[in-house]
């Protein structure tokens, strides 16, 4: 049974940046601890659990080490986030530069792998409903057409190891190889 220790940081109210600091670090040096963290901001009445703040780092961190694994993949491109913008990177989406063919095979080589791979953005205008109430149809939207059938969405989330990301890496390279 794994330790449990319940963490209370206390920061002055003008002092969220410290905090946010604070947070980044305890993730880089977390010893696998379970913990419960709690933010508090001048008195115990203003404690606040922060469970889900660190989640939300936590996926950042793993989502950053998979795309530095990835980076040298040249067949695939990685999901990049513009600087002034934050992903909780809720889904993991990776583009194939070839496209559907290369997409599906390695969805299935995934999959083979243990891997949960998925495809999840299919055209929303080829759907029944957009078919029938507005009469979309195959060619409509050449560029979301195209760029649907070269994405693909890998496992990201918080409890995901090192090893795990290490695998999925190896696994897409070995796919290219």
């Amino acid at each position: 049974m794994r330790d449990h220790m319940n963490v209370v940081l206390n920061f002055h109210k003008g002092d969220q940046m410290s905090a946010k600091l604070l947070l980044e670090l305890l993730l880089v040096v977390d010893e696998g601890i379970d913990c419960t963290y709690y933010l508090q901001y001048g008195d115990p009445t203003s404690t606040i659990k922060i469970r889900d703040t660190l989640t939300k780092f936590i996926s950042r961190k793993n989502a950053s080490y998979l795309t530095e694994r990835l980076s040298s993949i040249e067949e695939i491109e990685p999901p990049s986030v513009p600087e002034s913008y934050f992903s909780v990177y809720q889904m993991y989406t990776i583009r194939l530069r070839d496209g559907d063919s290369r997409r599906d095979g390695l969805k299935d080589f995934l999959n083979k792998g243990g891997i949960g791979a998925k495809v999840y953005f299919d055209p929303i205008h080829l759907s029944l409903f957009y078919r029938r109430k507005f009469g979309c149809k195959e060619g409509d939207l050449p560029v979301t057409e195209k760029i649907s059938q070269q994405v693909l969405t890998l496992p990201m989330y918080p409890t995901l190891i090192e090893d795990e990301i290490n695998y999925i890496a190896e696994t897409i390279s070995n796919f290219f190889s």
